[in-house]
């Protein structure tokens, strides 16, 4: 507090999540963009992404321009988590603005056209199989211990597959990667028609349980986080021991996904900056 007991100075912490390339050939190169307070994203193509923001609002970010477009969403809805739905859709975890019921809800790639396939109460992470045949997503009503779900898109049935929060499917739509199931130390793969284990890593357990398929199915890229920043690896499926691909210190990833051409790895990234605020009494 200064002389005249009017101005106080205080820390303020930044942590805007903005989207990042980080390029496979050499992982030394990791390209910023623009603060854009961005979470979760998916590619559409391999130079834009459709993402939610710290506003539960839809954008598509085109890379190569730093250009930010707002969906027009269903108005007085709010939206998180964005998944490619087959070539033409979207699915996301939304629901109106009280927060009330969280459903999945399916919409055009510009965001119109949004109907709910979920009417919750607590559903998120939306996946869908290449042809857009499944959805998995997960039932997060009793909190602590969240099901696996998939719902035919053909039919509307929905059937538990297991317990676990956040999953990941193969480009061909065909394996499914649950992390944080019972047994924590364990990475699963299931047959997304069978609903089987056919194959399980043993890994370092991380609170997000982040994981992505490579674009070309062979891998798993994961995260692991400390205090210092996060570690990317690489688990390829022919069980030979994970590769590291990067460091990243002092950066937190929010979410991880390979580009569709398989050259780089898309982040969302928080890099928490500690700077001075004044503040001062205005009467």
């Amino acid at each position: 507090m200064t002389a005249d007991a009017k101005t106080i100075a205080t820390t303020q912490t930044d942590n805007n999540g903005r989207f990042a390339e980080l390029f496979l050939k050499d992982p030394s190169v990791l390209t910023e963009h623009a603060p854009q307070g961005l979470e979760w994203f998916t590619w559409l193509d391999s130079t834009s992404v459709a993402a939610s923001d710290e506003d539960r609002l839809l954008k598509v970010v085109n890379l190569p321009r730093d250009e930010i477009v707002t969906l027009d969403v269903a108005k007085g809805h709010w939206f998180i988590q964005p998944s490619l739905c087959g070539a033409d859709s979207l699915v996301a975890a939304g629901g109106t603005m009280d927060g009330s019921t969280v459903g999945i809800y399916r919409m055009h790639l510009d965001g119109t056209m949004a109907t709910p396939l979920t009417r919750g109460p607590l559903d998120i992470f939306p996946v869908c199989t290449a042809g857009g045949k499944w959805l998995f997503y997960t039932d997060n009503r009793n909190g602590g211990n969240p099901q696996l779900m998939r719902l035919s898109l053909r039919t509307g049935v929905a059937q538990a597959v297991a317990v676990g929060g956040y999953s990941s499917l193969s480009p061909d739509g065909k394996l499914l990667a649950i992390s944080g199931t019972l047994n924590p130390s364990e990475l699963q793969l299931f047959s997304t028609e069978t609903l089987q284990v056919v194959k399980s890593f043993s890994w370092a357990p991380d609170p997000q349980h982040l994981t992505a398929f490579s674009a070309d199915g062979k891998s798993i890229f994961y995260v692991t986080r400390t205090p210092a920043g996060t570690t990317i690896s690489e688990q390829p499926l022919d069980t030979r021991a994970p590769l590291t691909v990067a460091t990243l210190p002092g950066k937190f990833v929010k979410s991880i996904q390979e580009s569709p051409d398989g050259t780089k790895l898309g982040l969302v990234i928080r890099t928490p900056q500690t700077k001075a605020v004044l503040l001062r009494e205005t009467h």
